[in-house]
């Protein structure tokens, strides 16, 4: 009696065993699955902010630009052959005013 029991004993912690591993990697697959998950994923509110990071970084560009394209029209202005008649015609306009 005590040989079957004991057989039976080694038969049952045997299937135990395969099944608490089956379980285990179950588990371990799924915890693997939704870190994945977790990590690929980002909040809602992260994705507005780099998308108005990107809009801003656009604008500036395109107002740096618009800078550097005024600063190279009034340097021109004050060495060009306009400069004179741009003088005189300021010259004009304060002494009406006055």
């Amino acid at each position: 009696m005590n040989t079957l029991l004991s057989d039976l004993n080694k038969i049952w912690r045997a299937r135990e065993k395969k099944q608490i591993s089956r379980i285990k990697s179950e588990a371990n697959r799924e915890v693997q699955y939704l870190r994945r998950e977790v990590s690929f994923k980002k909040p809602y509110q992260q994705v507005m902010h780099e998308q108005d990071v990107k809009r801003l970084k656009a604008e500036l560009k395109d107002a740096q630009q618009a800078l550097r394209e005024n600063v190279a029209i009034i340097s021109q202005e004050r060495t060009g052959p306009n400069y004179g008649l741009n003088l005189v015609d300021h010259t004009v306009k304060y002494t009406n005013e006055i």
